[in-house]
């Protein structure tokens, strides 16, 4: 099994501060890090990059969050891909937002402002053991017909 100094994380956050305060707190676990500030970045890094997870911020320039799901989950359907990509889209901007990408596919949600330090933790448990997402599924979201 991978332990987490093996695991690639890609970041998706158009907020320079809040990116990097992510990557800073993952990559102190020994996690390798990208970092993009928008949806169209994202996907050159998915096209070149072996990924065990996505965050990614739902606004943002040139290609939304919710945008980029669905391009990840249509390329996922014509691939026949046997593990779909673990994403976590987070937003500041209300549950209509999180409730679209969980309809796209996220595999779970963060709503603005999160502890980071419970978010590190959780991933670093799915990443290790494979758990459920558990965390990132809230049950507005995932138990009213939006659940993939």
């Amino acid at each position: 099994m991978n332990t987490p100094r093996e695991r690639r994380v890609l970041i998706a956050e158009d907020d320079k501060f809040a990116g990097h305060l992510l990557q800073s707190a993952l990559t102190a676990e020994g996690l390798e890090v990208f970092l993009v500030q928008d949806g169209v970045d994202a996907l050159k890094v998915i096209d070149r990059s072996a990924l065990d997870i996505l965050i990614t911020d739902i606004d943002m320039p040139k290609k939304d969050g919710v945008t980029l799901i669905r391009e990840i989950r249509d390329r996922e359907a014509l691939e026949k891909a046997s593990q779909p990509l673990p994403v976590i889209a987070m937003t500041g901007g209300g549950e209509d937002k999180l409730a679209s990408a969980v309809e796209a596919g996220a595999t779970g949600v963060l709503s603005k402002p999160f502890d980071i330090l419970r978010l590190i933790d959780c991933l670093l448990e799915f990443l290790q053991s494979g758990t459920s997402m558990e965390e990132f599924r809230p049950s507005e979201f995932y138990n009213n017909g939006f659940d993939q």
